[in-house]
């Protein structure tokens, strides 16, 4: 790679293709040398600054899933600040595919909580009447919630 120390106005493609390479195969810790000016150093900016949101996302997938899978942290959510378009969309999916796979686990756990309260006043109060609402389920969890309202229709 070119020295820092100077100012770069040819693009070196041997680099741009090893920095690619290796972001290719998840290596986010190439970056091409700030030392490129003109158009190529706003090409050599913008390839560093996607890689860099690469390796801060990278970073939050592997937090949540440590903390949500490992730590049983139910209430945890990417935190991109980076993210626009794209970016932001991604780190929304994310935190839409870790809640809606954690609400049944959630509802079964409040209905498993008021199955264990004797009293039927109390097991109402507890349940609050509510049913279980999943948006966006269908399968095996649509008939999951179906049966679970079943039952909480029976006992009320």
């Amino acid at each position: 790679m070119k020295s820092k120390n100077l100012l770069v106005t040819e693009l070196d493609v041997k680099d741009l293709l090893h920095i690619l390479t290796a972001v290719d195969c998840g290596d986010f810790s190439k970056r091409l040398p700030d030392s490129y000016v003109g158009v190529e150093g706003k090409i050599a900016d913008t390839l560093n600054s996607i890689i860099q949101k690469n390796a801060l996302l990278n970073q939050e997938l592997k937090r949540i899933g440590k903390e949500v899978v490992t730590e049983g942290k139910v209430k945890r959510s990417i935190n991109f600040q980076q993210g626009i378009g794209g970016w932001s969309e991604s780190a929304e999916a994310v935190n839409d595919l870790v809640g809606n796979l954690l609400l049944p686990a959630n509802e079964i756990s409040r209905i498993e909580e008021s199955e264990n309260i004797r009293d039927r006043d109390s097991y109402s109060d507890n349940l609050n009447s509510r049913p279980i609402v999943l948006k966006r389920v269908s399968g095996t969890w649509r008939d999951v919630k179906d049966d679970l309202n079943f039952l909480f229709t029976n006992h009320t």
